[in-house]
């Protein structure tokens, strides 16, 4: 029975797991679940990490994931679990790292020069997407690709999370002029997760969809001012005892919910 070895208190605290996790809008679980599912599946259909042959459908299909396959494959390179050769393979990143004492275990007395195989193709020179490269470098994220082809980053899957739908003709002349690399769409997101869960929005303020794409970079880093009274839960017990509504923006935001 085919095996890996799987360590994953230290996968997630991996940035690039974060990274996945955000362009994915997945929960940690989900996220641990996607990589463990897809580790297990390549050990038992492709036990040299060469997935060459699949193609973004099968990869989702492979999983159980019901997300867009060119965004979930894109991703996968992106932030690294997925290696591209110089040479057009795809392998699994590490793939040795996880699977070699099986393969060691399966071949090393029956066939040692199939280890020799698939350890000459884990040593081929890697492509890796830089986050930090110009915005025409070469899509390389997707399968089957040429050099010609540029980058995309999936617009509808970070719109589909902006509450206020107004606008969104600009926000995406806004986003395509903005999101040029794959840091920019992870920290796109990462803006997006902080704005939903500020006071503003909770108190019902949602900024017109092609003003926030215009901004965006306003709340890569931005964090909520914490209430001394209430620690932005709007609400706190008093001296005497009783549960008070808090005047700061999630008291206001309570105030106004019940009015």
């Amino acid at each position: 029975m085919a095996w890996i070895e799987f360590h994953g208190a230290t996968i997630k605290r991996l940035k690039k797991f974060n990274d996945l996790k955000r362009m994915l809008n997945l929960s940690t679980l989900e996220t641990m679940g996607l990589l463990g599912t897809f580790w297990g599946e390549v050990i038992e259909l492709a036990e040299d990490g060469d997935i060459s042959k699949w193609d973004a459908d099968y990869l989702c299909s492979t999983v159980g994931l019901r997300l867009n396959p060119e965004r979930v494959w894109s991703a996968m390179v992106t932030t690294g679990w997925i290696n591209m050769t110089d040479d057009g393979l795809f392998l699994v990143h590490d793939w040795l790292e996880y699977a070699w004492r099986y393969l060691d275990a399966k071949y090393r007395t029956s066939n040692p020069d199939r280890l020799v195989q698939i350890k000459a193709k884990h040593s081929k020179t890697v492509f890796r997407p830089s986050l930090d490269g110009p915005p025409n470098q070469p899509n390389l994220t997707q399968p089957n690709q040429t050099k010609n082809n540029i980058v995309g980053f999936d617009f509808e899957a970070v719109w589909s999370r902006y509450p206020n739908k107004d606008g969104k003709k600009h926000a995406l002349r806004h986003f395509n002029a903005s999101v040029k690399t794959p840091e920019d769409y992870v920290n796109i997101q990462r803006a997006l997760d902080n704005y939903l869960k500020s006071g503003r929005v909770f108190n019902g303020y949602v900024k017109n969809g092609s003003t926030w794409f215009n901004s965006w970079q306003d709340w890569i880093d931005y964090k909520e001012e914490i209430c001394v009274k209430c620690k932005n839960r709007g609400k706190f017990v008093s001296a005497t005892g009783y549960e008070t509504v808090c005047d700061c923006p999630k008291g206001n935001g309570i105030r106004l919910s019940k009015s």
